[in-house]
């Protein structure tokens, strides 16, 4: 019982440093969207399992001696009825500068221009949905491998699939590091794991729970605690 708390907690604090370095540390509690909330979502729900497995063979009095990890949950991008389109034109137009107007109809266009995107976008934003739906919805989703080497490198973005080696080629995944990644994973896995990859190969997309898989298994081969 001793090696199995032991080892459940070496799982935990895994876990929370996979989730710290590849997540956390670089967004903090900004919200995602798309494969960034996905790939969160599923490192996240690795940590709170791991760290309910722990609790629950613990003596109560130890409890309290188990990290809270509730304030690291990701923050999904999505509808708020609280921000107005007129707010998020004011704040872009302050993020695009100060360039004087050729005019004041010019300067009518462009605030016209920055009112009509901010309306679109938060008419594109997803509906607020419970954890069970949105886990469901990020088991099938898919993203392409353009979408995971342009997440690299790149501030206030989760890495969808991190460098091992900071040093190495500058810390920068090209697309043949990413397939070998891929081979790699695929040797000794069971054949519906090898038949995923060989269709993310070719179609040069993957699931991002597959890609989860892929980056936790890379991180705990490079991990040093």
């Amino acid at each position: 019982m001793k090696q199995h708390k032991t080892n459940l907690k070496r799982e935990f604090e895994t876990a929370l440093a996979y989730y710290q370095q590849t997540v956390w540390n670089l967004v903090h509690n900004l919200p995602l969207a798309g494969a960034q909330y996905a790939i969160a979502l599923r490192v996240w729900d690795r940590l709170d399992t791991t760290h309910r497995a722990w609790l629950e063979l613990l003596d109560w009095s130890r409890k309290a001696e188990v990290p809270n990890i509730q304030a690291f949950r990701p923050c999904r991008l999505e509808r708020d009825d609280t921000v107005k389109p007129e707010l998020l034109a004011t704040v872009a137009s302050a993020r695009l500068g100060t360039r004087k107007p050729e005019s004041v109809r010019s300067a009518v266009d462009d605030a016209h221009r920055i009112l009509m995107a901010s309306r679109g976008y938060l008419k594109g934003l997803p509906e607020p949905k419970k954890k069970s739906a949105v886990m469901v919805e990020t088991y099938y989703y898919r993203v392409s491998f353009k979408d995971i080497l342009d997440s690299l490198g790149k501030p206030d973005r989760v890495p969808l699939l991190p460098t091992v080696q900071a040093k190495r080629k500058n810390g920068k995944l090209n697309p043949r590091a990413l397939e070998q990644a891929l081979k790699r994973h695929a040797d000794g896995a069971p054949k519906h794991i090898r038949q995923e990859i060989r269709k993310a190969l070719k179609n040069k997309a993957i699931s991002c729970r597959l890609l989860e898989e892929i980056r936790w298994s890379r991180f705990q081969r490079h991990f040093k605690s």
